[in-house]
């Protein structure tokens, strides 16, 4: 599918201009690199963890690119 939009919007791609000073620096949410955290951690206290204990699971390939 990407392809496609590729082919098909190839010419109208290449007359975009890309601002450098932004590119790369916002995620696929929305989220740019000096934001906070859209979720804050916190401690729930019936499940007794905090609410970003899930990245101690994370391979070294996911750490590199948090």
């Amino acid at each position: 599918m990407l392809e496609d939009l590729g082919h098909s919007n190839q010419f109208a791609f290449q007359e975009m201009d890309v601002d450098m000073s932004l590119y790369g620096k916002i995620d696929y949410s929305g989220v740019k690199d000096e934001d906070p955290e859209p979720v804050p951690r916190y401690w729930d206290p019936k499940r007794k963890v905090w609410s970003d204990s899930w990245k101690e699971f994370l391979y070294d390939f996911e750490i590199k690119s948090i």
